[in-house]
């Protein structure tokens, strides 16, 4: 039997070694976890395909973020290795090793592997091993460390060297780090010229190199002994992403444990905010069986109590005190001493944060400070990396730490040039949310709002370029005066996922909130459905949702009924060319929309009905104007819209309907032709600027001049 098909044969048992009688499972978040004792991902078919890979005598490294699987999967790899009885699996950590010279090194490594040794179950050692670990250290330099691994020393066993946190390596000097990766190839190349006829020529069969990102260093050669790795590139592998299905399955076991029901919502939702990382999904794991036991006897977990537990501060701070998020939020930290590739990486950080909602981001590496940021981030966990058509994209590595990168990175807000004033309040005490986003606008950052990663397919900015920034700059303004601002929490939706409040402003029992939406996109629902929702089920005094508009399409009014009660609504234009951001209503300070579409850039063809959405049923009160046309005189009382024009002219020229339009056309600079919607009432086009209006009557005749008066 071939050493893959006897690994092959071990990885649904192994994978199967899941809990068992009497053992009362967990969720853990430090160090390498136990399918015995832990719920973990379950990974068993590619742990066997990476023990095949290593039966076959690769040479190979693996990396990924902290937390991310990988000191597991040498555990079950070993496991599966060693339980074909073909290999003697050495596995030691180079963890805290810090040697000054190659001395060291050798020292550190021959102690590490001493302890494994020890750790073998009587009988396994083969004698000469045990004996030669007896009698001092098992090796000092390059030639005693080779000579280590001598067939006859050890009765002919095949060795699998795993060295975990192998990239401290990089940490040592040059020349020690040379010297361990010059043995390897040495003993390699040894291994493979060997004549098959006898046999091997040394016990060490195969490596794996473990370690996070920078780890791939070490499969480049390096100056100044032109030292060749011992790691071919093909076998650089990485831990594959986790599944949604995945969580299903863990979440799953989860559920049957405890004998409770776990709603596909809060599954898919916990999925979502840990990004796949199985760090943060063991720490929301832990959310889960914190509210497990404040849950009556036989209730089920619902949407409700589960976004009372995930947006909650406790969650926050725990993330805080997790090493993991510590070690992310301390690589960027805006308070720290930073390198160059540090100042980079941030830099970096922050334009991702303003990136449309898990978007995968193309970075150019075509710079140098850029690539070592990218490398930079990807070894602190930081952000993710996968591979799409050949091209590696990136990405924050998880929604959930998004809301503390936010506090600790620092937007492009022009932050320092905002004054130290607490919110503004109404009479009734309640914070005033329109004067308080009003007061900050002056402080956002256009160029990044602006900016690449922020842009939507149609080259308008998504929300989340505004998000950062207005988070920032309220948190700035919040200060230590007792408030606290959150960004990003969710909230339940009536159906699908669950939904997300932008920004929350809380303190001693105020608690308001903030909903952003740019362009008028679903701006009912955010108004009349979403928002109340929002202050519903969070108990909000408040909900302000606001516009921002930077094309003729999301310049739009709500529709002219009532606002539900506590529920605000702010409309800002965004001229990007004037840099300048401006509050609106269509129907005050003498302002249109006709005036307002003018400032901005067309994204529409010409004659395309790019007016048809910002005029349709606007709230316009109508004047005695009258349309003068070839000597119909229309009154607008009595017509009021386009509609009223149009078929008052088809019964004066006798003309069908269909054929008759009217049409707005722009005379400043290029002219441009747009469509003029029917429901568009009359009364909005008497002030449009720069602009004329044409009577369109069918194929072959004059287009007829109209004056409105």
């Amino acid at each position: 039997m071939s050493s893959g098909s006897e690994v092959s044969s071990l990885v649904a048992a192994y994978g199967a070694a899941r809990g068992g009688a009497g053992v009362r499972r967990t969720f853990h978040v430090a160090g390498v976890v136990d399918p015995r004792k832990h719920y973990v991902i379950d990974r068993s078919a590619w742990h066997g395909e990476l023990a095949e890979k290593i039966a076959g005598g690769a040479f190979a490294l693996l990396h990924s973020h902290r937390q991310g699987g990988k000191s597991s999967a040498a555990r079950c790899v070993g496991a599966l290795l060693e339980a074909g009885n073909r290999f003697r699996v050495l596995a030691c950590t180079l963890e805290n090793a810090r040697p000054a010279n190659a001395a060291e090194m050798w020292t550190a490594l021959a102690e590490k592997l001493r302890g494994a040794l020890l750790a073998f179950p009587p009988g396994l050692t083969p004698p000469r091993v045990v004996a030669r670990a007896a009698e001092g250290p098992l090796f000092v330099d390059e030639a005693s460390f080779q000579a280590f691994f001598r067939l006859d020393l050890w009765g002919g066993a095949r060795v699998v060297l795993i060295i975990d946190e192998f990239d401290t390596l990089l940490a040592a000097p040059v020349a020690a780090r040379q010297a361990l990766l010059a043995s390897l190839r040495s003993l390699r190349t040894e291994r493979d010229i060997a004549p098959p006829s006898y046999g091997a020529a040394t016990a060490l069969h195969a490596v794996l190199g473990i370690g996070v990102h920078q780890l791939l260093q070490l499969a480049a050669g390096e100056e100044p002994r032109r030292v060749h790795s011992p790691f071919n590139v093909a076998d650089v592998l990485t831990v594959p992403p986790t599944t949604v299905t995945q969580v299903e399955r863990m979440l799953g076991e989860f559920a049957a444990d405890v004998g409770r029901t776990l709603p596909e919502t809060v599954v898919h939702d916990v999925f979502w905010r840990s990004g796949g990382h199985v760090g943060l999904l063991s720490l929301l794991g832990q959310q889960l069986e914190r509210l497990c036991g404040e849950l009556a006897p036989g209730g089920g977990f619902d949407d409700a109590s589960w976004l009372a537990v995930a947006s909650g501060t406790t969650l926050l701070g725990e993330m805080r005190a997790s090493a993991t998020v510590a070690s992310m939020l301390r690589s960027v930290s805006r308070t720290m001493d930073a390198s160059a590739a540090q100042l980079a990486a941030r830099q970096l950080v922050r334009d991702m944060l303003s990136a449309p909602e898990d978007s995968w981001l193309e970075v150019a590496d075509d710079d140098p400070s850029r690539r070592d940021a990218l490398s930079y981030l990807l070894t602190e966990g930081v952000i993710v990396e996968e591979r799409r058509a050949d091209t590696p994209v990136h990405r924050i590595v998880a929604p959930m730490v998004v809301p503390l990168l936010m506090r600790d990175v620092g937007s492009h807000a022009v932050v320092a040039r905002l004054p130290p004033l607490p919110f503004a309040r109404r009479p009734d005490g309640i914070v005033d949310l329109q004067k308080t986003v009003l007061e900050l606008l002056p402080f956002l950052n256009l160029d990044a709002v602006y900016h690449p990663y922020a842009l939507l397919k149609g080259g308008q900015p998504c929300e989340y370029a505004y998000h950062f920034q207005l988070f920032d700059l309220m948190a700035h303004r919040a200060g230590d005066g007792g408030w606290r601002v959150l960004g990003g929490t969710r909230n339940a939706a009536a159906h699908g996922p669950l939904r997300r409040l932008d920004l929350l402003i809380a303190s001693n029992g105020c608690r308001c909130g903030v909903e952003l939406l740019v362009d008028g996109k679903e701006l009912d629902s955010h108004v009349y459905e979403q928002a109340a929702k929002y202050r519903s089920q969070q108990r909000l005094t408040s909900v302000l949702v606001v516009n921002f508009a930077s094309s003729r399409s999301g310049i739009v009014h709500s529709v002219p009924t009532p606002l539900p009660v506590g529920v605000e609504l702010l409309q800002v234009l965004v001229d990007r060319s004037a840099a300048t951001l401006t509050p609106y209503t269509l129907d005050c300070d003498g302002r249109t929309a006709v005036e307002l579409a003018s400032m901005l850039p067309d994204t529409t063809d010409a004659g395309a009905e790019g007016l048809v959405a910002p005029l349709a049923g606007l709230a316009v009160a109508a004047s005695p104007t009258r349309a003068v046309l070839a000597g119909l005189t229309v009154t607008l009382e009595t017509v009021g819209t386009v509609a009223g024009l149009l078929a008052a002219t088809a019964d004066e020229f006798d003309e069908p309907l269909a054929s008759v339009s009217l049409w707005l056309v722009h005379t400043g600079g290029e002219e441009r032709v747009m469509k003029v919607q029917a429901a568009t009432q009359l009364a909005v086009l008497t002030r449009a600027p720069g602009a004329r209006l044409e009577l369109r009557r069918g194929e072959g005749k004059p287009p007829l001049p109209l004056t409105l008066r």
